[in-house]
């Protein structure tokens, strides 16, 4: 999504495993995103990445690194864990 709401339409209407969520998005910003999100899905958990210029961008690099910052068990990770840490690659 590229939106805040598209976000939140997505997640009416798809089951989920785990969201990744920009604090600074289009449109909706990211904490209201994250609020109605959680008010439909209150056990679907989200990852908030938000990037600082003073920051260094550190992006997960394994599937060990994205267990640690989602909190997602083994067998959702293994199904979606390499597409999302390609498209990280990728930078997309």
């Amino acid at each position: 999504a590229t939106t805040g709401e598209d976000a939140v339409d997505l997640v009416k209407d798809h089951p989920f495993d785990l969201v990744f969520l920009d604090e600074m998005m289009a449109g909706m910003g990211g904490l209201k995103t994250l609020d109605l999100i959680k008010d439909l899905r209150p056990e679907l958990p989200v990852v908030m990445v938000t990037k600082n210029e003073d920051e260094v961008e550190q992006k997960p690099q394994t599937l060990d690194d994205l267990r640690r910052v989602s909190g997602v068990g083994d067998t959702k990770l293994s199904r979606y864990g390499d597409a999302f840490l390609e498209a990280l690659r990728e930078g997309t």
